[in-house]
């Protein structure tokens, strides 16, 4: 497993519960001895949580059972991370709708030019012209 993947995880599991040991999140996202050290390291190498007040059940001395939260920074960032994840998918939706629009933009350009009938403008003018002419003479004999 990715080592973004298992910290995603942890992520999750962490702003789901508002409190959480070392242990109970190794045994909800069944982590190997590898993919735990992960963790381990990451929480007890950066401000990823707050830890309360060192906290141990009193029955443990292991410091795994330490209670521990997300910190606030941890919990921005991870909330960037999901609005990120959501501006990808909009973005992506975004560019196959434009992608459909200008197909449909090019269709509507081509199907009129390749549909339409040739009418010839000469000879439309002749049949214009005719017309008047035949007018103009029917008004010249009627009128002698």
């Amino acid at each position: 497993m990715d080592k973004n993947d298992i910290y995603i995880r942890f992520l999750e599991y962490g702003v789901e519960k508002d409190n959480f040991t070392l242990n109970e999140l190794k045994q909800y996202l069944k982590l190997s001895d590898i993919e735990f050290k992960l963790v381990d390291n990451e929480v007890n190498g950066a401000d990823t949580v707050a830890r309360s007040n060192h906290y141990r059940p009193e029955e443990s001395t292991n410091a795994h059972d330490e209670i521990l939260q997300l910190s606030f920074r941890t919990k921005s960032d991870y909330f960037d991370f999901l609005e990120l994840k959501a501006a990808r998918k909009a973005s992506r939706e975004a560019k196959f709708l434009a992608t459909f629009a200008i197909i449909i933009s090019i269709l509507a350009i081509l199907v009129p030019i390749f549909s339409t009938q040739k009418v010839s403008i000469v000879e439309t003018e002749q049949e214009v012209l005719s017309t008047i002419d035949a007018n103009t003479d029917e008004n010249t004999t009627t009128s002698k």
